[in-house]
């Protein structure tokens, strides 16, 4: 991926600008601090996590998109790589993290009420992903979206049925990419795909097959409204005592029209059947502040505790602006049968940075989307 200078980039976004009908930005920007045993400050870089994404509608038909986020940069010091934090360069780096221009084919030749629409570009590839209705995720159980450079087009109905097909040229023998289809009807949504090597979204070398379904339906209007998703993959070249059946299920509720949220999510695969549970609650009496819990639990005898990870925050949200304080419990990486490291979890709420901390930890996080 290539990493450019802010100022280059800067120009060549005004550029665009200056050309452009309509542009669109969007983004956000968050620092974040941790207290405690090998806990640190969010990224090592002078500005904390920063992303801005331009969306440019150049014809009512095209459209093209550029992602930007804040990265360290390493560079080579006699063979080895320097992170930019143990040599000051002086500026900050950012990077293009997704850059890709979507064509509306059914805008182009007036084809109302179809969805024929073509990508080209780098982004991350992904299903549908139809299942996931939780804070935690687990129920999230296929996991496949990846960065890459590829093709994707898409046709359907509008909300009844959508396919998306995705290659990604030059990769192996033969050209990779997915497959997925999805449909819906009133509160249920299906989906079924196949994924054939997408590079780095599976340690598979061949591909997977599986299905998601998904229900959202308010049960007392103005009371209770609840979710439910899940999804199966089975691996096509699983190499033997590797697990090739993987799946999640997760049920969220939300109560009293928004004021509290409680998510419940499993996954388990063939060689370990139940392997994690996760418990998400958010309270929010009001509409500026709230409360958040989360708590993973390992099942299977491969974590030495039960308890993998458990955090509690408080935030504000005086307009875009979000300011949290918590605490968070982290069991590190364990190790399996004597080889790698079998992790749950590492991060909910505090910054998706903390995965070196030793035991439990503090943390201020501030973050703002626009």
């Amino acid at each position: 991926m290539r990493k450019l200078f802010l100022v280059t980039l800067v120009l060549f976004v005004a550029a665009g600008m200056v050309a452009a009908q309509e542009v669109t930005i969007t983004g956000g920007v968050q620092q974040a601090w941790g207290f405690g045993d090998n806990a640190y400050k969010a990224g090592d870089a002078p500005a904390g996590d920063i992303d801005i994404d331009f969306s440019v509608d150049i014809d009512g038909v095209n459209t093209a998109v550029i992602k930007l986020e804040e990265e360290s940069i390493s560079v080579s010091v006699d063979g080895s790589s320097v992170g930019i934090s143990d040599i000051d360069l002086g500026y900050a780096a950012v990077e293009i993290d997704e850059a890709y221009f979507d064509t509306d084919l059914a805008a182009a030749f007036g084809l109302e009420g179809l969805i024929v629409q073509t990508r080209v570009g780098y982004w991350e590839a992904d299903i549908f992903d139809v299942s996931t209705v939780t804070g935690l995720e687990f129920e999230d159980a296929a996991g496949v979206g990846a960065e890459v450079q590829a093709l994707q087009f898409e046709a359907g109905v509008t909300d009844l049925v959508k396919a998306r097909f995705v290659v990604v040229p030059g990769e192996g023998d033969a050209l990779n990419g997915l497959v997925a289809i999805k449909g819906g009807y009133g509160p249920i949504e299906v989906e079924v795909f196949y994924v054939d090597a997408l590079d780095g979204a599976t340690p598979l070398d061949e591909g997977l097959v599986g299905a998601g379904v998904a229900f959202s339906q308010e049960l007392v209007p103005g009371t209770v409204d609840l979710s439910a998703g899940g999804d199966v993959w089975y691996d096509l070249d699983a190499a033997t005592g590797e697990s090739d059946i993987y799946y999640g299920v997760g049920v969220s509720a939300g109560l009293l029209d928004g004021l509290s949220t409680v998510g419940i999510s499993f996954g388990g695969q063939s060689e370990y059947p139940a392997d994690a549970i996760g418990f998400d609650v958010n309270v929010a009496p009001v509409e500026f502040a709230g409360l958040d819990i989360a708590v993973a639990l390992g099942l299977d005898d491969r974590y030495s505790e039960t308890l993998q990870y458990s955090e509690f925050s408080f935030y504000l949200k005086p307009g875009a602006a979000t300011f949290r304080v918590g605490y968070a419990f982290y069991d590190g990486p364990k190790v399996t049968d004597g080889e790698g490291e079998a992790l749950l979890y590492s991060d909910y709420k505090a910054g998706l940075f903390i995965d070196s901390a030793e035991s439990g930890f503090a943390f201020f996080n501030t973050s703002i989307e626009f």
